[in-house]
């Protein structure tokens, strides 16, 4: 009895320790105040240098503010990719003001104009509509799989999209059926004017030829090719990754909590097993 009660005690002990371990998994989120970085990027100093360093980061990454560093700087944390390590710094005032509020919508107009709205359905059950171009920002409403969409303004691989009954925001363009990018215009390599040589007259002849230019070529520009909106596949999706992981740890979990059972329930059988083994040996004795 004394053993399968310390064989309960030791599971017990066991188990908050595998959840918290899977709870663990993944980077957390930055603490404080959250924001998100605009489309240049991400300006910021570290604790003991004034030297600035700027992150190349898509926009929407999020920023924890924790509060304020100095009467003109504040600190700051964050995840490059929401997976590398939390980086700590401070930011000025100036690079605060260009951070954008996770809750606040980004105008259409900070993407680029298509000639012609486009109208689509989109092609997942449920598409988020956010308010900035960016997975860092709040969701602003939700759509269906089918609702048709309309949208003029690209940032990225982000559209500005208007449902029929009012409800609009930015949304990935992966998640709907017809993708328009916006138009790049051809480089064109600038002309040049072919060389001439200077005309002299010969000093030793009397009579001189008149002095003739020599035939150029007029100039022509290379034919440029017309501007066209170019239909695109849908990009890979995203975010799946995102849920694979969920799925894969939900799993390892699972897995983990069964076998945690199975031996208990192997120590329970063998406690059993062995208390009956001695019962039979005693009785055995007890009738000699």
């Amino acid at each position: 009895m004394k053993k399968f009660t310390a064989a309960i005690v030791t599971v017990l002990m066991i188990l908050p320790l595998v959840f918290t371990a899977s709870a663990d998994v993944g980077m957390p989120m930055p603490e404080g105040e959250k924001f998100c970085t605009g489309p240049d990027g991400f300006d910021y100093m570290t604790y003991d240098s004034d030297e600035v360093i700027h992150l190349d980061v898509e926009m929407g990454t999020v920023i924890g503010v924790i509060g304020k560093f100095d009467d003109d700087e504040w600190m700051v944390e964050f995840s490059e990719d929401g997976i590398s390590p939390v980086t700590e710094g401070r930011i000025t005032d100036a690079q605060y003001d260009a951070l954008y509020p996770k809750d606040e919508a980004v105008s259409p107009e900070l993407g680029a104009p298509l000639t012609e709205a486009v109208t689509t359905e989109t092609s997942f059950s449920s598409c988020m509509l956010r308010y900035g171009p960016g997975r860092g920002f709040d969701k602003s409403a939700s759509i269906k799989q089918g609702e048709k969409v309309t949208y003029r303004y690209v940032y990225d691989y982000w559209c500005y999209a208007e449902a029929e009954d009012g409800r609009s925001g930015w949304v990935e363009v992966n998640l709907l059926n017809k993708v328009v990018m916006p138009e790049t215009e051809p480089a064109t390599e600038p002309v040049t004017e072919p060389a001439t040589e200077p005309v002299t007259e010969p000093a030793t002849e009397p009579a001189t030829e008149p002095e003739t230019e020599p035939a150029t070529e007029p100039e022509t520009e290379p034919a440029t090719e017309p501007e066209t909106e170019t239909e695109t596949e849908a990009p890979a999706k995203k975010g799946s990754s995102g849920k694979s992981s969920d799925v894969m740890e939900k799993v390892l979990i699972c897995v983990a909590a069964a076998l945690i059972v199975a031996a208990v329930a192997a120590v329970i059988i063998i406690i059993i097993a062995k208390s009956r083994k001695d019962g039979k040996k005693k009785d055995g004795t007890d009738v000699k």
